[in-house]
């Protein structure tokens, strides 16, 4: 098994093995849980990597997600708009706590 890296844009822990692309910026290569990751990181590597590093998905909470979507957010791809993250993100934390 291979250790887990942080998609640096999501916060997203992940295995490199199964990333979904990479991209090399300034000398570091960079892994991504999406193609939707790697294109923002393409877009403005300096955006994400000039902030606070992001919280892995699952510090942010596979519980509120859950919660906004029995409260009214039917779908992941409404709870991925409401956290500000891909729906595909969202689907694999509900599974983790289902």
């Amino acid at each position: 098994m291979s250790s887990q890296v942080v998609d640096p844009v999501c916060g997203m822990q992940i295995d490199p093995a199964k990333s979904a692309g990479s991209f090399e910026y300034k000398g570091a290569t960079y892994l991504y849980c999406s193609v939707t990751c790697l294109d923002k990181f393409k877009n403005d590597p300096g955006s994400f990597l000039d902030r606070a590093a992001p919280k892995p998905a699952a510090a942010n909470g596979s519980a509120q997600i859950r919660k906004m979507i029995t409260k009214g957010a039917k779908t992941a791809a409404a709870a991925a708009r409401l956290f500000k993250i891909h729906s595909a993100t969202v689907s694999r934390l509900l599974a983790r706590t289902a």
